[in-house]
């Protein structure tokens, strides 16, 4: 449980840091591209609380094009005649000086040549937004991250086990005392092998609102130095359960059986699961009528 929590806490900090990093990696990118002050737009975007920095950027970047060679791709800016990267030419030139010219003017400034239509139109073209819309979702979706991973750690605390107990190596005959128990031990026994399970389920009282279970597990075929360990767990964080695992040192042995008792207290139901060898396994279970303390069986 406490693994869980702690692996939920780990996940939240990562995003914590994982998006400032996606942000400022964007910013500095698109703002290079535009030609503005990529670093300094870099560290408003990560430093600045509560995403202020991004929207910021995102406003005044508006104004800037990001702009790219027609023939490379290479980013260029607005005021370049020429692509630095492949020579291609980005504007088109005074017909009588050869001035390159910009697509708002009518004249050229340098002899004043009326400037026709067709140079008016720049040979640049406009970059496609690609990592707006990513960093975009990012925003969104990591801060419901965020807060859903909180949440569902706040619930698996709240629902955190209480106590556990358990006691071993106990024969079937030290329950001869409660007929009820007894009787199950011995019809359990002499079935056939697998493992049976009674239960006793206490309500919980208006106090602390704890469940309170005891399981009495018989494991036919079980060697007596099998391995035994029990804890609550979870899958896909809202599948909890307590879980009881068997592991086989010596193999199987018809003649021999393997009596456990456990107890547990819990913040909610939890279902019982038991595993044998790391793999979950079936089990034959009833209810009993009467408390299956620990000590019944000493």
């Amino acid at each position: 449980m406490s693994f869980v929590i702690t692996a939920n806490l780990l996940i939240v900090l990562g995003l914590f840091l994982v998006l400032p990093i996606l942000i400022g990696v964007y910013v500095y990118r698109d703002a290079a591209s535009r030609g503005m002050n990529a670093p300094l737009w870099t560290l408003i975007a990560i430093l600045s609380p509560a995403l202020i920095g991004l929207i910021i950027y995102l406003i005044v970047r508006s104004e800037e094009r990001a702009l790219e060679c027609p023939s490379c791709r290479a980013s260029v800016r607005e005021s370049y005649a020429v692509c630095p990267s492949c020579g291609t030419q980005l504007k088109g030139r005074c017909q009588r000086c050869d001035y390159p010219l910009n697509a708002s003017w009518d004249h050229c400034p340098q002899c004043g040549e009326t400037v026709p239509q067709e140079a008016k139109i720049p040979l640049y073209t406009k970059r496609k937004e690609t990592g707006l819309g990513k960093i975009l979702i990012a925003v969104i979706i990591i801060p419901i991250l965020m807060v859903l991973l909180l949440f569902m750690g706040v619930m698996m605390f709240s629902a955190s086990t209480t106590s556990v107990g358990s006691a071993s190596g106990i024969s079937i005959e030290n329950y001869e005392n409660y007929p009820e128990v007894y009787h199950w031990l011995k019809s359990s026994q002499e079935s056939e092998d697998g493992i049976y399970v009674m239960s006793y389920k206490k309500a919980p009282s208006s106090k602390d609102g704890s469940y309170y279970n005891n399981y009495l597990i018989l494991y036919n075929g079980a060697t007596e130095d099998a391995d035994l360990s029990m804890g609550s767990e979870s899958k896909w964080f809202f599948d909890e359960f307590y879980k009881v695992e068997f592991t086989s040192n010596e193999g199987y042995n018809p003649n021999s059986y393997v009596l456990f008792h456990t107890e547990i207290t819990t913040k909610k139901d939890l279902p019982l699961k038991i595993y044998v060898d790391g793999k979950e396994v079936d089990y034959h279970h009833v209810e009993s009528q009467i408390p299956l303390s620990i000590d019944m069986g000493y």
